[in-house]
């Protein structure tokens, strides 16, 4: 597993669940799709780990549960 850095940017895949995703603003620039089971995916670069805090308080903030968070690349040598 690759050492993940807390102050680079990295590529993130999150699972949740909700109702209506379309008032999340702050995931405007996120690849959003729904998924099976009523869940929803965003997937994205975030420029470091508070961005990647700050999207995950936002979706708790709206009550949607929180299923997954992936890393999945980074952005550094």
């Amino acid at each position: 597993m690759p050492k993940i850095r807390f102050e680079y940017p990295a590529r993130y895949r999150i699972k949740f669940q909700g109702r209506d995703f379309q008032n999340l603003t702050i995931l405007n620039n996120l690849t959003l799709k729904l998924e099976g089971e009523g869940c929803i995916v965003v997937e994205g670069e975030m420029k470091d780990q508070a961005e990647l805090l700050g999207v995950l308080n936002t979706l708790y903030d709206n009550h949607y549960s929180i299923v997954s968070v992936q890393f999945l690349e980074h952005e550094w040598n």
